[in-house]
């Protein structure tokens, strides 16, 4: 089995920002993966409010130097819920979903910019009902991998098995880029 990574692009209306999610997944090839990679995009787009767009999956291997890559088209528009202007907080205000790995160990952590909801934020804690919600749809994206035969793992290679949402909502910058230096 070969280890791929697959980013999952996404937009919000307004702005040229993009940011992606990352996904470790071992496969019997590049095909596999691509093959499961529309019902991935469906199952991002359902996390996010329709005001953020799922643009694209790029799934590349993870040798250093190769030009193994392929990338799938989705354009789909969030569905989790309507973002009423001014109803949801900063896009650095994130959910935190730690996933347990198969056989112990330390937990792979994603962090999704949903955006997140005021109705759902109570003095900086995540609603129940948001937390449920959100461990039921990344546990339906590891679904989606397994069954597409492209088991999401951790960079160790451990499988990822079962996610839970903080009640926290995360504070997480959109992109680490480096100040350019003065000439």
């Amino acid at each position: 089995m070969t280890m791929f990574r697959v980013q999952v692009f996404k937009t919000i209306t307004g702005s040229d920002r993009e940011w992606s999610n990352t996904y470790l997944c071992e496969a019997p090839d590049i095909d596999t993966v691509v093959a499961v990679l529309p019902d991935v995009l469906a199952d991002e787009a359902q996390m996010h409010l329709d005001n953020v767009t799922v643009t694209r999956a790029r799934v590349s291997d993870t040798v250093v130097g190769t030009d193994v890559f392929a990338i799938v088209t989705g354009n789909l528009i969030g569905s989790r819920g309507t973002a009423e202007t001014g109803d949801w907080l900063p896009l650095y205000n994130t959910i935190r979903v730690d996933i347990d790995v198969a056989g112990g160990g330390r937990p792979s952590r994603k962090y999704y910019r949903s955006p997140v909801l005021e109705s759902e934020n109570d003095g900086g804690f995540l609603a129940g009902a948001t937390q449920t919600f959100f461990d039921t749809a990344v546990g339906q994206i590891i679904t989606t991998f397994e069954t597409g035969s492209a088991p999401l793992v951790d960079p160790d290679g451990q499988t990822l098995v079962t996610p839970h949402t903080s009640n926290r909502i995360q504070m997480r910058q959109l992109h680490r880029k480096r100040k350019k230096p003065v000439a």
